[in-house]
């Protein structure tokens, strides 16, 4: 505990060094001004009238500056108050630019207000540049830092979910310091990988790094969703994220501090059977199968009554190993500001996040610290430094989660998992008690990575050759490394013995390691050069502007990994490699040759008048990862758009309509990140198998002996996958630019998918179908619309309101993929979305013996209770045949959102509700011991003939079984709508300024995360956007709701 606070006070530390040290410099002689000969002030009255180019304006807010005074003006524009001759009035109107104005010795002043038309003048940042937005001609979204910054997750990929339109984002579970979350920009469209690409501060990176990126280094982000993404070639085919962090600004230092303290749990908590439900349930399987009842009468009553811990022990394993709350808190420390020559930003991020188990040996730790470094040269050189270093560390027990989840579901309620006096029960026959696996008692994982970038740019005006001409220049280094020491030993439980009264010791169980304590080591080390250089051109000519740039990128990588492993340590208090035995030791490292890519590039832009708009881009890719003759690919790209309410016709729609935008794209792009190296042969290194034929015979006395092994072959004319993109964009302001919507079409698909042929070649063909070459035939086709709309709204100085939403759908169906010969359509993924689901179309439930007998499908030894399953063949039996592929997959088609944001005074509230739709999930459970509560709760009986699932059943369910009906098959039974509604973001904050504390602008605020879900999955206690839960064994981790106490100050 204390190295924990140790660390996280000399991070404090050291940044408060930094911020104490600029400020002293900002206090020096040099920066004093000598104070000015004080004037005697008056009250007086000043009066005028306030106007825009149309005519007076009502309704503005007119404020002494630094103080609560201030008036409006009226019907006609005009105001009338008392202010000091050395006051400064703010005019300030929704949808016009702020003005300040200095009193003076004036009595009256006339003000006119331009219209801000921010939202076409915001800066935008897209592929290697900037445009205002009114400039915008592709589906480009944006999210400013104070949005980022409401978030209570740990993982910044899942604050997203629903603040962009297209951007599906999944939260796949809350284990501390994993990556759990999917994230798609407009669904998925290929048969691999469908993530975008992520860019951060102009170098591409990758979702992990994105992830877990402190929420106060970012300045903004963009999600570029169409052709407007194609700038950024091989890797952008799924869109990209790009995030720019935080750049100081010229002034004295300025400090801030945030600190949360959050408390979190599940959003759901998985039920299962109790003992007086698992006994019955049992005993209803071995009645209605002819065998002897495991439970007598008196048995279950006792185990309902549960009064008797020992003998008729009703053990929640899900309550004894896991907590009801974790502790998370997360505190940050920043500083910046600078001169004219030299300006800089600090940030000093710390997370700390406990996990949910009883133990407390699960949990999260993160230390980040940003460097933004900004140099003026001179006139024309400008250069910059950026350094960023992160440490992680993640500490887990020594049995692997998916064997913890596995007996959470599986053991029996009937066993003791915790005795009356703390001691732990034996809990199964291999002691997998999982209080003790969740525990330091079974061993330890401890995880450790680090990061460090070094980015240096150099940006150059080279306007003395001809005006608008500049050059930049920028390269990173990322170094990547990480290690793990994984221990396992046995563990003891205890079994009461009643005949001596005594606990009695029961030793040697364990996870793997052979009743022996165990140590692995691993490493694993990554660097990665990047390098850009671009020239670059920016003019206006009167009402022409023309703007582009051409440039070449590289990027090299390579890594390499390392683990051992060694058993018969003497002691866990010595969990090193040198202490262990030599039996059943083994070493395995890999050195990854490296890869690299190459590409060429260029971008064209011209505009007139900012009314007709065109962007051109031109890719020339290289990637080592395809043959001679297929390296590089050539991938063009074109955006148009067109300012309606430029145009003279449009002119009387200007007092309602402030802005309308018709936008149209087209590009192509490549895809390189696919499996790599597919035009070699690939061999492996084995021990003797005879069946893989990697051996060799030596020797008088044959044996096997290690050898290398053909694992598949490679196809030399590999080449890119390639995705078409088209959008078509309408973009409009209305009513003083309070109510703004975007609304976008587009459609595409994608060729040359590099995927197996096998599955069409017959198996009488003599070839082995694992070893053949993957081809490029996959052809997958999506589409899909997005809609946003926003209104906000001052209704005073003192409140104003904002409320918007969004809905967007994404499909995909897959046009040509390798499928076995004699597949009916119906089973076919060819014509149906990507991930699909498979399963037994069901007609109910069988009620009777006579309905049983009137079906010719009804395999033998079918009963009532039994899922009545459809014979699509119409052949009489049911057989794989009839299996239909008829639902969508996991991944949402539909996703929408709605938020609103209302200020009053200092006091501010906003909401957020996300959701989903056209999605399902597969929840199934076949595994022996313990079941699912709703398995029992729902279950058909003849005094519940409506159940939901079908009678009580056994494990060994299998089809057209002679002791059993077919139960435990995948059929649409166990298919759920996965649609839900969340209020995602709740957040209540209060404002008080600086000139009320005397020393800091200081927020407070209440955040909520994951608070309320309406979904169709309640009564089976499960979240809805988790992939599926198959035995549940990697489903029981989920999503987390949260609740966050924080505060800002800004000093």
């Amino acid at each position: 505990m204390s190295l924990k606070f140790d660390s996280k006070f000399k991070l404090s530390f050291v940044v408060f060094a930094i911020s104490f040290l600029n400020i002293n410099a900002s206090t020096s002689s040099e920066n004093i001004e000598p104070a000015s000969d004080q004037v005697s002030t008056q009250q007086i009255t000043v009066s005028g009238t306030v106007s825009d180019i149309d005519g007076p304006l009502p309704g503005v807010n007119i404020l002494v500056k630094g103080t609560s005074q201030g008036t409006q003006t009226d019907f006609d524009g005009n105001y009338s108050l008392s202010a000091e001759n050395g006051a400064i009035l703010v005019f300030s109107y929704l949808g016009y630019k702020t003005q300040e104005v200095a009193v003076g010795n004036n009595t009256t002043i006339n003000v006119t207000l331009e219209a801000d038309v921010a939202g076409l003048d915001e800066v935008v940042v897209v592929g290697y540049g900037t445009r205002t937005r009114g400039e915008l001609t592709g589906a480009v979204s944006t999210l400013k830092s104070e949005e980022i910054e409401r978030t209570s997750s740990g993982n910044l990929s899942k604050s997203l979910a629903g603040k962009i339109p297209g951007l599906t984002v999944n939260d796949r579970g809350g284990y501390p310091g994993e990556n759990n979350v999917q994230v798609f920009v407009r669904g998925r469209a290929t048969l691999g990988n469908n993530a975008p690409l992520y860019v951060i501060d102009g170098v591409p990176s990758n979702s992990q790094a994105f992830s877990f990126l402190a929420p106060g280094d970012i300045a903004n982000m963009s999600v570029l969703k169409d052709a407007a993404a194609a700038i950024y070639g091989a890797r952008a085919a799924n869109g990209v994220i790009l995030v720019t962090t935080k750049r100081g600004k010229s002034g004295k230092a300025k400090i801030s501090l945030s600190t949360t303290q959050q408390i979190q749990q599940f959003t759901r908590t998985p039920r299962f059977m109790n003992s007086f439900q698992y006994t019955t349930y049992q005993n209803e399987v071995d009645s209605r199968h002819g065998n002897p009842l495991q439970f007598t009468d008196q048995d279950i009553e006792n185990f309902r009554i549960g009064n008797d811990p020992i003998q008729y022990p009703d053990t929640n394993w899900f309550d004894l190993t896991m907590n009801d709350w974790a502790h998370q808190q997360r505190h940050s420390i920043n500083v910046s500001g600078g001169s004219e020559n030299i300006k800089y930003f600090v940030n000093g991020d710390m997370l700390d996040q406990g996990g949910q188990y009883k133990s407390g040996d699960l949990s999260f730790e993160q230390y980040q610290l940003r460097t933004n470094l900004d140099i003026k040269v001179n006139d024309r050189i400008k250069l910059g430094v950026d350094l960023y270093g992160l440490s992680g560390k993640r500490v887990q027990p020594g049995v692997s989660r998916g064997f913890i989840y596995k007996h959470l579901t599986v053991t029996l309620p009937t066993e003791v998992g915790q005795y009356p006096n703390g001691l732990y029960g034996v809990a199964a026959e291999d002691g997998a008690n999982p209080a003790i696996m969740s525990s330091f008692a079974g061993g330890f994982n401890d995880e450790r990575n680090t990061e460090f970038r070094t980015r240096f740019n150099l940006d150059v005006d080279l306007g003395f050759i001809t005006e608008g001409l500049g050059l930049n220049a920028n390269t990173t280094i990322t170094r990547r490394t990480g290690d793990a020491k994984h221990l396992t030993q046995p563990w003891t439980n205890y079994a009461y013995n009643p005949t001596i009264d005594e606990y009695v010791p029961q030793v040697g169980f364990d996870f793997n390691s052979g009743n022996t304590i165990a140590v692995r080591d691993s490493f694993w080390k990554y660097n990665e050069e990047y390098i850009n250089a671009q020239l670059k051109y920016d003019r206006t000519f009167g009402d022409h502007t023309l703007r582009g740039f051409v440039a070449v990128e590289q990027t090299k990588w390579r890594g390499r990994n390392f683990n051992a492993y060694k058993r018969d340590l003497p002691s866990a208090l010595l969990p090193d490699l040198f202490a262990g035995g030599d039996e059943g030791r083994t070493a395995f490292g890999v050195s990854n040759p490296g890869r690299a890519r190459q590409n060429y590039f260029g971008s064209l832009s011209y505009n007139y008048q900012k009314k007709y708009l065109i962007d051109f881009t031109l890719r020339y890719d290289g990637s080592d990862i395809f043959p001679e003759g297929q390296k590089y690919g050539t991938f063009p790209g074109v955006q148009v758009g067109w300012v309606i309410t430029k145009e003279p016709f449009m002119e009387g729609t200007s007092g309602w309509l402030n802005n309308l935008k018709l936008r149209a794209s087209w590009a192509q792009i490549g895809n390189d990140r696919v499996a790599p190296f597919a035009y070699l042969d690939q061999f492996g290194l084995g021990g003797g198998s005879v069946q893989n034929r990697n051996y060799y015979i030596f020797g008088e006395s044959p044996g096997l002996a290690n050898s290398f092994y053909l694992n598949s072959i490679g196809n030399p004319n590999v080449t890119w996958e390639s995705a078409t993109t088209q959008n078509i964009g309408l973009s409009f302001s209305l009513f003083d630019s309070k109510l703004n919507g975007d609304f976008n079409y587009y459609w595409g698909d994608r060729s040359d998918i590099l995927t197996s042929s096998a599955a069409d070649i017959p198996s009488h063909a003599g070839l082995d179908l694992g070893a053949l070459p993957n081809e490029n035939i996959g052809i997958v086709d999506n589409w899909g619309w997005e809609f946003e709309l926003n209104y906000a709204d001052e209704i005073n100085e003192d409140l104003s309101y904002s409320i918007g939403g969004n809905i967007a759908n994404a499909q995909n169906e897959i046009v040509y993929m390798a499928e076995a010969a004699g597949v009916p359509d119906w089973r076919k993924q060819e014509g149906h979305a990507l991930g699909s689901f498979q399963s037994y179309p069901t007609d109910g439930i069988y009620q009777t013996q006579a309905e049983i007998d009137a079906d010719p499908a009804a395999g033998a030894g079918t009963l009532p209770g039994d899922i009545k399953y459809v014979d699509t063949d119409g052949n009489g039996q049911i057989t794989g045949n009839d299996v239909v592929r008829r639902y969508t997959s996991n991944v949402p088609e539909i996703t929408y959102s709605f938020n609103t944001g209302l200020k009053y005074k200092n006091f501010d509230l906003n909401l957020l509700f996300q959701g989903q739709a056209n999605a399902n999930i597969a929840i199934f459970f076949d595994n022996s011991g313990n079941r699912p509560a709703y398995l029992f709760e729902q279950r058909w009986t003849p005094e519940n003939p409506n159940g939901r699932y079908p009678r009580a059943y056994e494990r060994a369910d299998t089809f057209n079984a002679k002791s059993s009906a077919n139960n435990a098959i995948t059929a649409d039974t166990w298919i759920h709508d996965a649609s839900f509604l969340r209020l995602r973001e709740l957040q209540i904050g209060y404002n008080i300024p600086k000139s009320a504390t005397k020393f800091a602008d200081l927020r407070v605020f209440l955040r909520g995360s994951n608070v309320f879900t309406w979904d169709k999955l309640k009564g089976l206690d499960l979240d809805p956007e988790m992939p599926g839960y198959r035995n549940f064994e990697q489903g029981l981790y989920q999503p987390l709701k949260t609740w966050s106490l924080g505060v800002n100050i800004n000093l």
